[in-house]
């Protein structure tokens, strides 16, 4: 396997990070999340949104109280966005979900010395087994679902979190980008979505048309009473709890 490196520095953290050559997504999502921050909680002029500043105060209120913060990278990849998620909150604990195993060792290739438990697997509202399959869009488009592919296993989205409660971790953010496995994901068992202050969502509707996959999601964000900001791909979906740590 051919590796080019790169050299960047995160919140005041250098990293060396490896990419995949021709013929993987591996540059794109680089430049995605690395290059563009797409996880970055500001409008693209640069201007801050103040629920954003509100949940890093809330980061920093958990901190200060001797709390663990809990982030979940579901969808990991190869480690772009996790490696984002813990430079910015380097005393958080994130539990890095993807069931690709060629992805699976690029995530843990980048992200060295890093507080992070990994997990090669799928993520669904039940626990089981699916398949893992290719629909051509490459190292980063990999869907679960159907009948047929390589076998994987899935873990049940509630029990994943209330683990990690019941090691005193706190919930502080939740990443969903699962090419579609969003609605197997929020089809039921979806209490835990209010257990995060912060839920950033990549919905497929464009890539599976008339499939209603975004459907489970709309109605959980719908009961929940969360804000939506909406920044390129994603949907940044925040507790109004959160307000109590607005700047002042």
């Amino acid at each position: 396997m051919k590796l080019s490196t790169r050299i960047v520095k995160l919140f005041d953290k250098t990293h060396q990070i490896f990419l995949r050559s021709e013929g993987h997504s591996d540059n794109l999502c680089y430049e995605q999340v690395i290059g563009d921050e797409d996880y970055s909680f500001s409008a693209k002029n640069g201007q801050p949104w103040t629920q954003g500043i509100s949940l890093d105060r809330y980061y920093d209120h958990l901190i200060a109280n001797g709390k663990t913060p809990l982030i979940l990278d579901l969808g990991a990849n190869i480690g772009m966005s996790a490696l984002y998620f813990a430079s910015k909150y380097p005393q958080a604990k994130i539990y890095a979900v993807e069931p690709d195993s060629e992805n699976f060792q690029m995530l843990i290739m980048n992200t060295p010395g890093l507080s992070i438990e990994y997990f090669q697997a799928a993520i669904g509202a039940s626990e089981g087994t699916s398949f893992l399959s290719d629909p051509g869009l490459s190292d980063w488009g990999f869907r679960v679902g159907g009948d047929s592919g390589t076998k994987v296993e899935v873990l049940e989205m509630k029990k994943l979190v209330e683990g990690a409660i019941a090691t005193d971790l706190v919930p502080l953010l939740c990443k969903i980008d699962i090419e579609g496995g969003e609605q197997a994901l929020f089809s039921h068992n979806t209490a835990w979505f209010k257990l995060f202050p912060l839920v950033i969502a990549e919905l497929h509707d464009w890539m599976l048309p008339f499939q209603n996959s975004s459907r489970g999601f709309l109605e959980t964000l719908s009961d929940s009473g969360y804000e939506l900001i909406y920044r390129g791909e994603n949907s940044f979906c925040f507790d109004p709890r959160l307000k109590d740590f607005m700047p002042s």
